[in-house]
């Protein structure tokens, strides 16, 4: 990705081919995100929504606009910050993708023992509502047995 920030013509092509820009001008789009209020917005076939100053209220829009006057993301705060939020709005969608369901798995989030009542390797699970276990076909809220617990480093959880 850095290589391309100095060439604005492979640019250009990645964040339209990304934000579908030509099929968006030929065919229009009935909604996506208005860069500058945020809301929900259409573009009929064949035309470029603008703002108010002029400026495409898609931002892979912008940013190709903005390429093509000769400004480049390493020279342009401007430009910089709406690639940022294009290219964060494209690994949300990848990241929406690959999510992977696992059989008989669960996120939960974890507290220690600090009473001492579990043993060295026990862990205590508890569910909300009972699931179906496949194997007896009975519900439980429980399991008694050998259990995997893994962490995944990738998941956060902020409280406010």
């Amino acid at each position: 990705m850095n290589e391309l920030l100095d060439q604005p013509l492979q640019l250009r092509e990645w964040i339209a081919d990304l934000g579908g820009i030509y099929n968006i001008r030929c065919n229009g789009v009935e909604e996506y995100n208005d860069s500058a209020t945020g809301e929900k917005a259409s573009q009929e076939p064949g035309c470029i929504t603008y703002d108010s100053q002029g400026v495409p209220t898609m931002k892979e829009e912008n940013c190709v606009k903005l390429l093509e006057a000769g400004f480049l993301p390493t020279s342009n705060r401007y430009l910089r910050e709406k690639l940022k939020s294009v290219i964060s709005k494209a690994c949300e969608k990848v990241s929406d993708k690959m999510h992977i369901s696992i059989a008989k798995s669960s996120t939960m989030i974890c507290i220690a023992d600090d009473l001492g009542i579990l043993e060295e390797d026990q862990v205590s699970i508890q569910f909300g509502k009972p699931f179906l276990d496949e194997e007896t076909g009975r519900y439980s809220s429980y399991i008694e047995g050998d259990v995997l617990v893994a962490r995944v480093l990738g998941s956060f959880i902020f409280i406010l």
